[in-house]
């Protein structure tokens, strides 16, 4: 589909920096009088009516406007799910949106990479647990090796909350 040109857009090519002139004032909330007014400051020689302004208005600047607001507030809902949920949640629904355009390969693919990201997420559990689980070993030789030391901790901490210490 040809899109037609208004003519605001057209006196771009002769007076480049109008279409922002337009804009600016529009964003700012100046009437079509006014906006042609400051338009003609700007850009001397520049015949823009305010029937000019107002068919700029109405056939781009306000469908601009209205699908800028329109993604702002896609952007905004998606940050929300974002914050409530994290980024794996939100990840896993715009995916899900997505699938019945998948192809075959596309879908193994993804497979593939959901299979490798859960080895991943085993092997770092695998190793907090082997973490810990040396944390308590050495805990426990520790406590064999220097049996007086664990006594020391402990009567240290109860002089701290004014409780008697223990008698070995």
């Amino acid at each position: 589909m040809r899109k037609v040109l208004t003519r605001l857009e057209k006196l771009e090519a002769e007076y480049p920096g109008i279409l922002l002139t337009a804009k600016a004032c529009l964003d700012a909330g100046k009437s079509a009088d006014s906006t042609a007014h400051t338009i003609a400051e700007r850009h001397p020689g520049a015949d823009v009516s305010r029937s000019t302004i107002d068919k700029f208005r109405s056939k781009r600047w306000l469908t601009q406007k209205s699908s800028l607001q329109e993604q702002k507030d896609k952007y905004t809902a998606v940050a929300s799910v974002i914050s409530e949920t994290g980024l794996d949640a939100a990840a896993a629904a715009i995916l899900f949106e997505r699938v019945p355009d998948l192809t075959s390969t596309q879908l193994i693919a993804l497979r593939r990479v959901k299979i490798q990201k859960d080895k991943i997420k085993l092997e770092k559990q695998k190793a907090r647990n082997a973490g810990k689980t040396a944390q308590q070993l050495l805990g426990e030789n520790q406590a064999t090796a220097d049996p007086e030391a664990g006594l020391k901790a402990a009567n240290a901490m109860r002089a701290i909350f004014g409780i008697e210490p223990i008698q070995p």
